[in-house]
């Protein structure tokens, strides 16, 4: 809630310069100027280093009040599609219809049936992320049913569009749900296979024909980057078939096409990862899922108050319970809850604040039209001091009181995971004084999963086995002469564990927290290497992963402790 206050009132303090510099009555009285203007409130609006959307759209706002954009209907056009696009990023569902409704009527107005069908497609999925999906996708049907037919660059540069507007609705639809509130789940994915294979053959016939296709509108490519412009939509294509067979069991052909969208450019992004990050979850690649999350995770610092970071935790907490790390995954499912409680709070208070940017725009556009222009340079200094020393405080506040909730978290960690540590020592130690009295047998045919498992770890835990980086499931076999089914069940239906190797990544990740309270001296590459594991970041991945802190981190709370 502070990061958007802050952001707020630097948003208003960009229009104070703005008018600072010349004043709306001479911002844009040319093209040129216009085109400025414009390309100054989009610099805000994209994803980018200097991305603002709360500053691109009362930028936005601006231009649109503007005397001179509003009896320009190319200018008001070229606004109106920056503000949709602006919502549209932003996830502001109801003004993403608003400002896309407004460039529908004057693109109609002026004869751009196109452009008119192209926002006409941004009102459809919003229409079925806001609950109205049979309007909704009957409008994205009739969309693409008038583009799909014409072989010009900009119907078919719209059609792509609206098809994939649908595989988005189609894909974001809840699994219960479908058109008419009935359960249709493989019509469902039928429906996104079918589209997106239509999208691709159109992709494929403009690739081999595009001089058929060229018509001179500005969006179409040149003749040299026709072939990255399929591949980018081919891609994404890509994504919705992979995820769509993934989601109906069809494995096999799931990963066939996430193999493709993971070899073009677009898979290999951050933001393709992002994309695929759900199939690789249903695929079991929990490897990549998480990997992709800790990428993001690191460029998105504190800002974790969102539906995405929602969706990581929930992914988080199904392959953390899929690699029998229960303890790891209640903690990732109870951050999900409170967070999802969190954000819903959030867009109510998004929702309140934005009803009062729009009074105080308001007011700075007359003010800033009464006042003369060394009098508003005055207070937009006066104002960037206060806002440059509020905002140095309130950084200063949320740093301190993250890293002491940090701090507080790891010590925490740290006394929890010793404690684990201390309980399970005492239990290996008496369950082996129990064997001594009671006595055991070696006759491995005749144990069950559960015998099986205690006596397997029992004997890598004692001979420390597992300290050996090549030790795997072949080393058990030529041991103890058993066969991997046998191996594989008795960890599997045996003991908490999903394998052999998941077992064994356990124990190793026990000495280690030993060798790093014992030995604080020890550098954390040899502790990983004494402990069994390939290389310093394996166990550096592994550690942050299971008791989420760093070895690093651990150990200096523990000495701290």
């Amino acid at each position: 809630m502070r990061h958007r206050l802050i952001l707020y009132i630097i948003a208003l303090l960009v229009l104070v310069f703005v008018g600072c510099t010349g004043g709306n009555e001479t911002m844009i009285d040319s093209t040129s100027d216009f085109n400025i203007a414009l390309e100054r409130a989009q610099g805000y609006a994209y994803p980018s280093d200097t991305m603002n959307l709360d500053t691109a759209r009362l930028m936005g706002l601006a231009l649109l009040n503007h005397d001179s954009v509003k009896a320009n209907p190319a200018h008001r056009m070229e606004v109106l599609r920056l503000l949709t696009d602006v919502a549209r990023v932003g996830q502001d569902y109801e003004e993403q219809v608003k400002w896309a409704s407004q460039l529908v009527t004057l693109c109609r107005k002026c004869h751009d049936e196109t452009e008119a069908l192209r926002s006409e497609a941004e009102i459809g999925i919003v229409l079925t992320q806001l609950g109205q999906r049979m309007e909704g996708l009957a409008l994205l049907d009739s969309v693409i049913a008038q583009l799909e037919t014409q072989r010009h660059f900009c119907e078919l540069d719209a059609c792509v569009i609206a098809m994939k507007r649908k595989l988005t609705a189609l894909s974001l639809l809840p699994e219960i749900a479908a058109y008419d509130g009935t359960v249709v789940q493989e019509q469902r994915h039928a429906d996104i296979i079918a589209l997106a294979q239509r999208l691709i053959g159109k992709l494929d016939d403009y690739e081999q024909h595009p001089d058929d296709y060229a018509d001179g509108s500005p969006r179409q490519p040149a003749s040299d980057e026709v072939s990255d412009y399929c591949d980018f939509y081919r891609s994404q294509a890509y994504a919705f078939l992979a995820q769509a067979y993934a989601t109906s069991g069809q494995h096999e052909d799931a990963r066939h096409y996430e193999s493709l969208f993971s070899q073009s450019d677009y898979g290999q992004t951050l933001n393709g990862r992002s994309a695929i990050a759900e199939t690789w979850r249903m695929l079991g690649d929990f490897d990549k899922m998480l990997a992709t999350y800790d990428e993001i995770d690191s460029l998105m610092g504190d800002d974790t108050l969102n539906i995405n970071y929602v969706r990581q935790l929930r992914g988080r907490a199904i392959a953390a319970e899929a690699r029998g790390d229960h303890a790891a995954s209640q903690v990732y499912w109870l951050r999900h809850s409170l967070l999802s409680e969190a954000v819903n709070d959030q867009l109510q208070y998004s929702q309140a604040h934005d009803y009062a940017t729009r009074y105080h725009t308001r007011k700075l556009q007359q003010e800033m039209e009464m006042h003369r222009e060394e009098k508003r340079t005055v207070i937009a200094v006066n104002v960037a001091m206060f806002i440059f020393l509020l905002a140095a405080i309130c950084i200063t506040a949320m740093l301190y009181h993250r890293n002491r909730l940090i701090r507080q978290k790891n010590r925490s960690l740290v006394r929890q995971i010793s404690d684990v540590m201390d309980y399970k020592d005492k239990y290996f130690a008496l369950s082996r004084t129990e064997e001594k009295t009671v006595g055991s047998t070696n006759n491995l045919d005749t144990m069950d999963a559960s015998a099986l498992f205690q006596y397997l770890s029992r004997v890598i835990i004692d001979e420390r086995l597992f300290l050996d980086a090549n030790f795997d499931r072949q080393s058990v076999i030529d041991r103890f002469h058993l066969s991997k089914e046998r191996i594989g069940t008795a960890f599997a239906q045996g003991s908490e564990y999903a394998s052999l190797a998941a077992f064994v990544t356990a124990c190793r990740l026990e000495y280690a927290t030993h060798l790093l309270l014992e030995q604080p001296s020890l550098p954390i590459a040899q502790v990983a290497t004494a402990s069994g594991f390939s290389s310093a970041n394996h166990f550096s991945r592994n550690f942050k992963t299971v008791y989420g802190l760093s070895a690093t981190e651990f150990r200096k709370q523990s000495e701290q402790s």
